[in-house]
Formats: C-alpha cells, sequence, structure tokens
C-alpha cells in the first residue's frame, strides 16, 4: 500500500474532523489531525468555509491543542457536538468544499498532486 493510499482510502482524507453549524457564515469546520505535525511541531491546522467556498473559506492555526477537542483532550464522535457545530462525516460536506479541504489535507501530508 502506497503512502497516499494509507493516508486517502479510496481518495478520502483520512484525518479530518468535519462540522457542520447552518447557524453560521463559515458553517463547516474542517480539523486536521494525524502526524503531519511532525513538519509543524508547534500548531494545528484548520480552515472554515462558507457553503460555496470560492464566496468564503480561510485558514487557521491554534498552538496548543486541535480547535475541536474538550478539555480532556477529546473530540466528539459523529453525530455529536462541540463549539464548531455536530461532527459530519467528510462525504457530508458539500462537494466543493471537499475539494478545498482535500487540497489542503494533500498540502499538509506533502502529497502533492
Amino acid at each position: 500500500m502506497t503512502r497516499e493510499e494509507r493516508l486517502m482510502p479510496d481518495g478520502v482524507p483520512k484525518w479530518v474532523r468535519i462540522y457542520d453549524d447552518p447557524t453560521t457564515f463559515d458553517r463547516y469546520a474542517v480539523v486536521y489531525t494525524g502526524h503531519y505535525r511532525r513538519n509543524h511541531a508547534d500548531w494545528y491546522a484548520y480552515m472554515t468555509l462558507g457553503e460555496d467556498p470560492r464566496g468564503f473559506s480561510q485558514h487557521g492555526e491554534s498552538e496548543f491543542q486541535p480547535i475541536d477537542v474538550n478539555a480532556g483532550g477529546w473530540a466528539p464522535a459523529l453525530g455529536r457536538k462541540c463549539h464548531l457545530g455536530t461532527r459530519i462525516a467528510f462525504a457530508d460536506l458539500p462537494e466543493a468544499c471537499q475539494r478545498v479541504a482535500t487540497a489542503s489535507y494533500r498540502d499538509l501530508w506533502k502529497l502533492g498532486g
């Protein structure tokens, strides 16, 4: 199995957590997880997107921990909520948002293409 196949089984980013909050302009939050941090040891990456990422999308970083974890260091399970909204599956993101999130994921993991 290639590195890309391990990191993107069936072409889907493996190390992301996705949140949906339909009440906000930046409806979707994508929290990047996993060991990409070997190259970025002092920060945790995330991005937020509107329903159409051409209208709104932004990258951010958190210094101490991923932005979706609680005081114990745990993120909510699929279908559960946190301050970012309800955690959803990657497949539930609109297709345009999937493309933008995947491009950032590929960049973080240095996958090229």
